[in-house]
């Protein structure tokens, strides 16, 4: 809900959070590279900030996501006896396509 600075977290990261005071930066950083906290240059000055509801879109992505490969996975198991339209449609969902074809 904050905006921060890096000092401003080196100071606040150890006391609230438990954080080793030399890993601060390195933690931020592995942050800022999982999208977890955004980071914007204004100036000569770097600006660090996460939002609760940008973790709660990612988690309602990431599950849509998942919802989406298992209903693909558990049409398109494929067996001896599949037809080859079977087969010619569970590689058309690998490939992102996700037309009904005559089974």
């Amino acid at each position: 809900k904050d905006v921060f600075q890096l000092k401003d977290i080196e100071k606040i990261a150890p006391k609230s959070k438990g954080i080793a005071p030399m890993t601060v930066k390195e933690v931020l950083q592995s942050l800022v590279d999982d999208n977890m906290v955004d980071c914007e240059r204004v100036g000569t000055s770097n600006y660090y900030w996460a939002f609760p509801s940008k973790a709660l879109h990612a988690r309602k992505h990431k599950l849509e996501e998942l919802q989406k490969q298992v209903r693909a996975d558990s049409f398109c198991s494929l067996t001896v006896e599949s037809t080859p339209q079977t087969v010619q449609h569970c590689a058309l969902m690998d490939l992102g396509h996700y037309e009904i074809l005559s089974i």
